[in-house]
């Protein structure tokens, strides 16, 4: 019952466009800002990319845990005796990790980009504090005037780290992927 119960607010949480409920919920966080005066639009843009990325995780960590728990390996802990909480701190969760890094460093490429185009629609971190997408819409005005580097640079740099975020990422799951012994 608590799987399906997760399962479904999971999907409930995918099931919205991310941009849209992003822009809505640093909206809403705005007003709340009047009445929190901590609440800064740096901590709306984290509290709602963090929102926004606990559902593609959990859904990763729940196929994977599935997928480690019917191995051989968890087979033969449980044929020994080994309690449930050992199986998942000695067999699943070690095999979890590398995976999981893998997926984080994919997730950090994605969640750049997301602040980037909060930050191009004017919806992330305020004037003193710069982000690539913010320089790129300050200088979109300027690209027909000569000036093309102003947008082109911070998008080439948004881009190239990306990319390195997820080379890394594929890097890492290629050199830490867990495959079936071959007999």
């Amino acid at each position: 019952k608590v799987d399906s119960t997760i399962n479904v607010l999971l999907d409930v949480l995918l099931s919205f466009p991310a941009l849209i409920l992003a822009i809505l919920v640093v909206g809403r966080l705005d007003v709340l800002a009047e009445s929190w005066p901590w609440l800064t639009r740096t901590w709306s843009v984290t509290i709602v990319l963090s929102l926004l990325s606990i559902a593609p995780i959990a859904r990763i960590v729940r196929a994977q845990t599935l997928s480690l728990s019917e191995r051989e390996f968890v087979l033969a802990a449980r044929s020994l005796g080994a309690s449930k909480w050992r199986i998942v701190g000695k067999e699943i969760l070690p095999n979890l990790v590398p995976a999981m890094v893998s997926v984080a460093f994919t997730g950090v490429a994605v969640l750049m980009v997301a602040e980037g185009g909060l930050a191009f629609l004017g919806y992330s971190v305020e004037s003193p504090t710069s982000s690539w997408g913010k320089l790129i819409a300050e200088n979109r005005e300027k690209f027909n005037d000569g000036a093309w580097w102003g947008t082109t640079f911070p998008a080439l740099m948004l881009f190239l780290t990306v990319f390195a975020f997820n080379v890394v990422g594929d890097r890492f799951a290629r050199r830490f992927d867990i495959r079936e012994a071959a007999l």
